[in-house]
């Protein structure tokens, strides 16, 4: 079942820790994969330093993140990876949960050829730009509203259960987000397919 909008218009990081375990589809050039959700980041507004949307920020590139929940942002980082975000919350807040990790259960070989890998662990699908990468997800599918039945990419509810998540700060933060870098607003779950390094700390 698709997820419904309600899921989305919730807080960002509640969002964040409930798709873990969803499972997400794409279908995208006449390839289809399936992969479970094992982590994600939450990025609040306004006050988050490390969200695109901080004091207010609104560009051409993070419009999306202030589509109503249940769309995607994506966005180039760098000019070179493409990130899949999911926006949360009601329309004009800007908030998303960026997906940084997948659990690869259809498509592998699609997803190793995609990525010019044959391997099947967190090198795979374990980063948000391998897993845009494996899943056949650019910047042409930004802006998307996941709950449509005919979206390329769609989020699934469905029976796999985890016992229990971890949660620890985002990866990647700049020394310019100052105490925002500490917010434990990244989850994970017990998977080989997480991103490295699986602790980040930050003391400023």
């Amino acid at each position: 079942m698709i997820l419904p909008l309600d899921f989305y218009l919730r807080p960002v990081t509640r969002v964040a820790q409930e798709l873990l375990g969803k499972t997400i589809i794409t279908n995208i050039d006449s390839h289809y994969t399936e992969s479970i959700i094992v982590e994600t980041e939450a990025y609040e507004y306004p006050h988050d330093k490390g969200s695109h949307s901080y004091n207010n920020k609104r560009t051409p590139k993070n419009e999306s993140m202030y589509l109503q929940g249940g769309h995607t942002y994506v966005y180039k980082c760098y000019g070179v990876h493409d990130m899949l975000n999911i926006v949360a919350e009601p329309e004009q807040i800007g908030t998303a949960v960026l997906i940084r990790a997948v659990e690869p259960i259809n498509g592998i070989e699609i997803m190793q050829q995609r990525r010019k890998t044959n391997t099947i662990n967190h090198i795979l699908t374990g980063g948000p730009g391998k897993v845009c990468e494996a899943l056949g997800i650019n910047k042409e599918h930004d802006a998307l509203l996941l709950i449509q039945e005919n979206t390329t990419i769609q989020i699934l509810d469905n029976a796999y259960q985890f016992k229990h998540h971890c949660n620890c700060p985002r990866v990647g933060m700049s020394h310019r987000v100052g105490d925002c870098a500490n917010y434990p607003y990244r989850y994970y779950l017990n998977s080989k397919f997480v991103s490295r390094p699986l602790s980040v700390f930050y003391h400023y």
